[in-house]
């Protein structure tokens, strides 16, 4: 067996050199000088040339590369220089770490001793009043070899981030990063307006009302406006501004040549201010006129680049070859209906949304007809045969159109709806003998129809609702008088012009629901024939004999008389008063919006609204838009919604879009209250827009 080992060596000798083999028998059998069973030049039997038993490269008895040896006094494998880590107690094999944490107020903190089976606690290192609110949410320890480890899950608040989430756990979502949208889209713009903050510069015959919460119907109007008084003496209408009395206009009626012969008696007023003037024109074929209340809507028929027109008493002149006044603020001039039809009455109706500042109906007395006009051009647009010889009319909340038959020793009254096209009989006079007959007309907030009786002293007052009629008789010592004009204010008081036997005259107030005198004043020098209200409650009379008009203050018992041209005769709603707050009680409120946009024009969003519309009323919002504020007032009004027949939050943008009008960079909001009773309004608690700047 010796042999053949030796043999087998010898053959493979030079193979297994450099594989260190040992055949058995003595001297170096691995190869080296050591001694040992490795192939290594130490005297220990791993196969690293240090000196101690493992594999690593230095000289302690550890596992790891460092020299340092592992100190594990307690055996639970932490110690210095052991690879598991340090220990802060090497006295207890329960506690490595974690040494300075202070277990006796929570035995749960991490570090704090712990068994395997002890049940696993919930933690947070923040305030702990925080858990459960917003993304704040508590974690759980667990038992890592004997001590508690760190909290794992728990959610600490954050800076709030706009992400629909609470991330700093004050208990709202997205605080102080929303847009003015509300939403996270820093491109988006608001405005929201509600009871409390409207703005008392966009209010007209609107106000804010503390127990309504809100935007609500009232008698009082942003502008003074004017009283139209028509000379019938001279053939012309005088404009009066109503805040100083001063004659700021003066017109020629009907066509040239007409003069004096056009006898202009009726005036009204639409939702704008302009008013119609209706000329008699005894024996020819009487008229009607449109003036322009505001410079800005005359014409500049001559294109001189300004307006010619009457800014006082001194009237202009007619065109040549038969045509009307050359006087530029006078938009047109028509002829209505055959000659000697003599058009005695004339009133605004409520309009619609292409003319939301009314249509005019004019009254034929010989004719015993009613014609609606164009208000752009004056056409006759409707003829309507009626009962009546109108000697004025009168237009209620509903629509109806109320006129007396003739002034003295009439017949009745009449009326005609344009809503089923259908005039009504003769309604007999229900006055005291002998004195049935009546010069002015006027209907109340409740649809009552007033007249002023003539020739004898009383008032009289028909309600359509029962067919019922009342007689008030004029104050004590006011006898042998005849009322003429007759009037509505806001506070349901009725007054009347009245004067003696052509000699000195008087105006008397009255409740309008049970007759009780409240004023009676002289209007000492004058015959008052005409009758009107203005928007601060001031009462107005036309005198036909001293050429002047009167404003009555009832609050303060004082009167001031102003010229006017010569024969002022006009039984009317000459202010216009009637019908905004009664035909077609409405008022408005504006706002002005700038897109604001750093780059580009706005994209125009939504509109939304809380409003209440009770029976028989309705709010409509309408918008312009334009580049600059002078192009606003001409730019198209586009609709948006009429409340309670549309729902919001309506489109603007879209608005625009399916009206043909490009958006532009300011947008003006206009709300109109509408109502038919004076009594009972709409309410506009708030309203909000939107909008976006896309390229900011």
């Amino acid at each position: 067996m010796s042999k053949f080992l030796g043999l087998t060596c010898a053959l493979v000798f030079f193979a297994w050199t450099a594989a260190g083999c040992s055949c058995g028998g003595g001297g170096k059998p691995d190869g080296d000088a050591d001694g040992d069973s490795d192939s290594d030049a130490d005297s220990d039997t791993d196969s690293d040339t240090d000196s101690d038993t493992d594999s690593d490269t230095d000289t302690d008895s550890d596992t790891d590369a460092d020299a340092d040896s592992c100190t594990d006094a307690d055996g639970d494998t932490f110690g210095d220089g052991c690879d598991a880590g340090t220990d802060c107690d090497d006295a207890d094999p329960l506690r490595h770490a974690g040494c300075d944490v202070e277990c006796e107020p929570d035995p749960t903190a991490q570090g704090c001793p712990c068994d395997a089976g002890d049940e696993v606690p919930t933690c947070y290192e923040g305030d702990p009043d925080l858990v459960g609110t917003g993304i704040c949410t508590a974690g759980a320890r667990s038992c890592e070899e004997g001590e508690w480890g760190p909290c794992e899950g728990q959610v600490l608040p954050r800076e709030e981030a706009c992400d629909g989430a609470d991330d700093d756990c004050d208990g709202a979502a997205d605080d102080g990063v929303l847009s003015e949208c509300g939403d996270c889209n820093p491109a988006c713009r608001a405005d929201d307006q509600e009871h409390g903050g409207f703005d008392p510069e966009g209010m007209d015959g609107v106000v804010d009302d503390e127990d309504a919460g809100g935007l609500i119907l009232t008698t009082e109007t942003r502008e003074a406006g004017y009283a139209w008084i028509a000379n019938a003496g001279e053939g012309t209408v005088s404009k009066l501004d109503i805040e100083t009395g001063a004659e700021v206009g003066r017109f020629r009626a009907g066509f040239g040549g007409q003069g004096a012969w056009s006898s202009p008696s009726r005036t009204a007023v639409d939702g704008e201010g302009n008013a119609y003037l209706a000329a008699r024109a005894f024996g020819i074929q009487g008229t009607v006129s449109k003036i322009a209340a505001d410079e800005a809507d005359c014409v500049d028929r001559d294109l001189s680049g300004t307006i010619d027109t009457s800014r006082d008493s001194v009237v202009m002149d007619y065109q040549a070859n038969g045509l009307p006044s050359i006087d530029e603020c006078m938009l047109w001039t028509v002829a209505v209906g055959p000659n000697n039809a003599i058009p005695r009455a004339v009133a605004v109706d409520a309009g619609d949304l292409d003319h939301p500042e009314g249509y005019p109906w004019v009254g034929l007395w010989t004719s015993r007809q009613l014609v609606r006009l164009d208000p752009d051009t004056g056409a006759a647009l409707q003829t309507v045969d009626v009962a009546a010889r109108p000697y004025g009319l009168a237009i209620a909340g509903d629509g109806r159109i109320w006129m007396p038959d003739h002034c003295c020793g009439g017949n009745g009254i009449a009326s005609y709806d344009p809503a089923t096209d259908t005039a009504s009989a003769m309604i007999a006079h229900g006055g005291v003998g002998g004195c049935q007959g009546q010069y002015g007309i006027a209907v109340d907030g409740l649809g009552r129809v007033w007249l002023g009786g003539w020739p004898c002293a009383a008032a009289f007052r028909y309600d359509p609702a029962d067919g019922s009629w009342l007689t008030v008789a004029m104050p004590l010592g006011r006898g042998a008088v005849g009322g003429r004009g007759i009037s509505v204010d806001g506070n349901g008081e009725v007054w009347m012009a009245a004067h003696y036997n052509w000699s000195n005259g008087f105006i008397f107030g009255f409740d309008a629901d049970d007759g009780t005198i409240l004023h009676d004043a002289d209007i000492a020098g004058a015959i008052p024939v005409g009758s009107g209200v203005d928007d601060f409650g001031r009462i107005w009379t036309a005198n036909q004999d001293s050429n002047t008009a009167t404003r009555y203050d009832p609050v303060a018992g004082t009167d001031d008389s102003f010229p006017v041209g010569s024969g002022p005769y006009t039984y009317s709603d000459f202010t216009g008063f009637q019908r905004r707050n009664f035909t077609a009680p409405r008022g408005t409120y504006e706002q002005l919006y700038e897109g604001d946009c750093y780059i580009g024009l706005p994209d125009w969003g939504l509109l939304s609204w809380d409003a209440e519309t009770p029976d028989g009323t309705s709010i409509r919002f309408e918008v312009q838009t334009a580049a600059t504020a002078e192009e606003l007032d001409l730019a198209p009004v586009v609709v948006l919604a009429e409340v309670p027949d549309d729902a919001g939050p309506v489109d603007v943008g879209a608005a625009f879009a399916a009206a043909g009008v490009e958006p532009e960079n300011l947008l003006e909001l206009t709300i109109v209250l509408i109502s038919q009773d004076r009594q009972v309004s709409p309410i506009v608690h708030a309203y909000a827009l939107s909008w976006e700047c896309a390229g900011d």
